[in-house]
Order: structure tokens, then sequence, then C-alpha cells
């Protein structure tokens, strides 16, 4: 203990030496952090891509693909349940998905225009789309590439089809990318400059990405490791015992969070890991039926998700990126700042181990099984891609221009060629609207009474059917749900369910079930059932 406080005591903010090349260091205590400012067209550039985010919103609600994920409309449940639901409270966050996203939405969505549009959840995509652009503007900046870069990153980031399409959603990618973004940028700040300022805040969004996503615990591990290796080259082991102690805190902090929670709601501490809910729970279902073909395949894994990058940021986009790559690693700057460099690309490690070791599954139309499933996960990959696409600009106007029209072509060809693939894993496969037949049947003839159903199926057919979220007897209404799911006339007047979901496994056969309730719409994949009256 006396070790760490002496770690901690020794922090102070030295001037670096040692991590950039003699030139480059001069340059940059030449000028003091305070004259980085961004000349004012930077802001015009941010006003715009706003602009472009909003129009895009407009566009895309419009043509009622907002909400097109079943998860976009279980993420606004989710949030809804807390003020609006048979049991409400902050429990119906659940143990599914990290908590940031829903916490968020709880600002806006008691109101039913927010919730009822899906803006609740959008609009901190969109503003997370915003962050982004300023982000990679910044850290490509912190890498000394020009103006010309900046725009030419932000350029290909902001004009991707398939970010612009997921920004309108309430999908948790766009807050991800914010935060590990801010995560990345401030500790590259910190590299270069050593403020203690900059390690906070590079921790302080570290806490925020590893509440809002399992990617954010890698770059958390990552980042925590690096920050012990660039202080210990930089000024020694009690020193970096330090840093590591005041960085790693602020992510552990929020990983503490997150079991207590386990542990204090679901009497588990890793609920979220093990329990029926989890993602190793449905992959296991996956594997069952031979759906998770990456599993265990090394190679298999790397493909799958190389290929998924490809198909979200389009081929010359994706070649112009590993290029950029290539000349970064090359670059003239020295390991502890190419460190953090490499942060931008822990999705990418994410996702990969994720396929291997069957803890998530993405299927593309050219893989068995020929269809669509968690394809914007490779999307996580675009920011790292821009900024090594500004590499290639090298202060250079033609290229800087070229570079840009080659990114609005690609996204146009996407466009032209209906081949935003974000949009098709929405709108088919696993991810498509075929749970909306039974919402609108509901939204018809079960206006009155209550409605039993497993939400860890059908929560997208409890949004569609537009009723108040207390009509619905879930999984997070213990009070009623454990009963029901024994004796389903003592609560229930409707049952909704299909083969092989929570709700039909407890009760199809049982003669409670049987005797009280019968068959009143046949569904497309989930169907209706009423107590009888007789």
């Amino acid at each position: 203990m006396v070790n760490i406080f002496r770690s901690i005591s020794t922090l102070s903010v030295p001037i670096p030496k040692l991590f950039w090349p003699e030139n480059i260091r001069k340059a940059a205590l030449e000028k003091s952090i305070s004259d980085e400012a961004d000349p004012s067209w930077f802001w015009i550039v941010i006003l715009l891509v706003t602009g472009i985010s909003i129009c895009a919103w407009a566009f895309y609600y419009k043509n009622n693909l907002t909400l097109s994920y079943n998860d976009a409309r279980s993420h606004l449940n989710v949030a809804r349940r807390v003020v609006d639901s048979l049991q409400p409270g902050l429990a119906q966050i659940g143990s599914v998905w990290l908590p940031l996203q829903h916490l968020l939405q709880l600002f806006t969505i008691w109101n039913d225009f927010m919730y009822r549009t899906g803006l609740s959840g959008s609009l901190i995509s969109m503003i997370s789309f915003a962050g982004s652009n300023i982000f990679i503007w910044k850290i490509i900046k912190q890498f000394n590439l020009g103006n010309l870069a900046a725009l030419t990153g932000v350029a290909v980031f902001s004009s991707n089809a398939n970010i612009l399409f997921l920004q309108t959603t309430p999908m948790t990618e766009s807050l991800m990318l914010v935060t590990s973004l801010g995560a990345v940028f401030f500790f590259t700040k910190w590299v270069k400059y050593d403020q203690i300022s900059s390690l906070i805040l590079s921790g302080i969004f570290t806490l925020l990405a590893v509440l809002t996503r399992y990617d954010g615990w890698l770059l958390f591990a990552f980042l925590s490791f690096s920050t012990f290796a660039v202080s210990l080259m930089k000024h020694g082991r009690v020193k970096a015992e330090g840093h590591f102690i005041l960085y790693s805190s602020l992510g552990l902090f929020g990983i503490a969070l997150w079991i207590g929670w386990n542990a204090i709601i679901f009497g588990d501490p890793l609920f979220f890991v093990s329990g029926p809910f989890s993602a190793k729970a449905q992959q296991e279902i996956l594997a069952a039926r031979g759906l998770l073909p990456t599993k265990g395949n090394l190679a298999l894994s790397i493909y799958t998700y190389f290929l998924t990058i490809k198909e979200n940021v389009g081929e010359v986009i994706f070649i112009l990126g590993i290029l950029g790559f290539i000349k970064a690693l090359f670059s003239k700057f020295n390991f502890t700042y190419k460190m953090a460099f490499l942060g931008l690309f822990v999705p990418v490690v994410f996702n990969i181990i994720s396929l291997y070791f069957g803890q998530s599954a993405i299927h593309l139309p050219q893989l068995p099984p020929h269809t669509w499933f968690n394809v914007r996960y490779g999307i996580m990959s675009l920011p790292a891609i821009a900024i090594c696409i500004a590499f290639l600009v090298n202060r250079r106007e033609f290229v800087a221009s070229i570079l840009i029209m080659i990114a609005l072509l690609q996204a146009a060809l996407m466009y032209s060629d209906n081949n935003v693939i974000t949009i098709q894993d929405s709108v088919r496969g696993s991810s498509g609207f075929f749970l909306d037949d039974t919402g609108a049947w509901l939204n018809e003839n079960a206006s009155q009474g209550l409605i039993l159903t497993a939400a860890s199926s059908n929560d997208a057919l409890i949004f569609k059917s537009g009723l108040p979220l207390k009509h619905f007897i879930t999984e997070g209404m213990a009070k009623y749900w454990n009963e029901a799911l024994i004796h389903p006339a003592r609560h229930a007047d409707y049952i909704i369910m299909h083969e092989g979901d929570l709700v039909y496994n407890n009760l199809v056969g049982t003669s409670e079930f049987t005797e009280n309730y019968k068959l009143v719409y046949l569904g497309n994949f989930a169907s209706v059932y009423k107590k009888k009256t007789d």
C-alpha cells in the first residue's frame, strides 16, 4: 500500500523528451497546447457533418428504417420499462446489455414521441456520430498530419453509407465509437504532452466505453498495459505504477459497477456471462444449429471479420486503409506513439477473438449459412481506417482531393448498387421485420388485459404493438412472471410465443395452457393465444 501511494505521489508533468524524434519534439515544444485551436473552418465541417446526420435520420425515418433492427426496438424497450411497466424501476436495465445507452435514454424515453419515433436512442447515436468526427479530426492532428489529412479522415468516416445509417438508429455502435475514440485521443495527447489531465480524461472515456459494449473491456486492458509501458519507458517503474493505477482505476470502477449490479439484482456477479439471456447462452443455441462455423477456427475468424470490414467500408477504402496502416507503422514516430495508434485497432482484435471463441456470430451472404447477421460489427473498424487513410495525404492538396472523391464515390456506389450492408442486415435474416405482423395484430385486437410473452425473443413485436409496456408480463416482472409460467390464467388474458422461447418451453403441453387458451392468431414467427371465456 505504501508503494502504491508513493507511486501516485510522484506523478508530475515533466516535459516529454524522448518519445518523438528530435525535430518533431522541438516543433511540439515551440507551441503551447492552448495554441492548437483548429481553424474556423473545422467548425464549419462539424456543422456540415451534423446537418448530414440530421438529414440522414429524416430520410431513413421517412423510409421506416431507423427502427428496422429488432435490437433497436429492444434498446428502447429496456429503457422505457424503467418508467412504464408492471414493475418500473432501474432493475429493468437488466443484464443482457451494458447500461450506458439505456441510462442516457432515460432523459427522454418517458416522452411518447421520443420513444415511439426512436429518437430517444437515435439522438444519442447522432450526437455520438458528430463527436466521433471531432475525435477523428483531433487524433489526426495529434499525429501532426495537418488539416488536409484531418479533413480527409473526417470525409472517409462521415461519408460512409453504413455509419450514416447506423447513426440514425438506437443501436450502441455509435456510442461505442465515440467513447473509444475519446479514450484513444486523450491517451494520445497524454503520450505527446505528459499531461495528467489527459490521462484522467482518457480513463473517463474508457469508463464510459466499458459501460457501453464489451469491446470497451479489451480497450481498457490494452490502454492499461500501454499506460504502464509508455510511462515505464519515459519515467521509470515508480511513476509507471502511479500512472497505471490512476488510469486503470477508472475502467475497473466501471467493470466493478457492472459485476456488482449483477450480484445485487440477479444474485450472481457473472450473470451477464452465464445467465439464460447472456451472449454465451445465445451462441450455444446457434452452435447447436451449426451456425457458429468460426468457433475454434482462427483462419476463418480472421477471414470472416476482414470480409465484414470490406463490406462495411467498401473495397477501395479497405485497400487504401491497409496502405495507410503500413505507412503509419513505418512512419518516423517511435514505439510509444505507435502504441497509442494501435489502440484504434482493438475492435478488430476483439471481434476476431469473439468469433474464434464462439462468443459472437457474423453471417454474410458470401459464406454459409448465406444470410445476414451482425454484419454491422465491421463498422467498428471505420475510424481506424479513416485515420490510416489520412496518413496517405502527406500534406498534398491533390492527394487529399483524390482520396475524398474516392470516399464519396464509394458511398455513392453502395447506394446505387443497393449494397448498404447494414440496411440489408437490418431487414433480412435474423434482424428483419418478421415479428411485425404479430405486433400489428396485437395493436388492433388486444388493447385490453395483460399479455404474457418472453421479451428476450419478442421484444420487437412488443414495441410494434404500440401498447403500453405495463400491459406485458415479461422476464423482468418477477411478481407476475414466475407464477404466470405455471398458472398463466391467473394473470394473462393473452399469450404470445413461438417454438423454443421461454413461454413455449414452460407452457406447451401443460393442462393449464391447453384448457384455458385458444389460438387466435397464427403469425409468421410468433402466435397469439387468448384466454377462453366460456
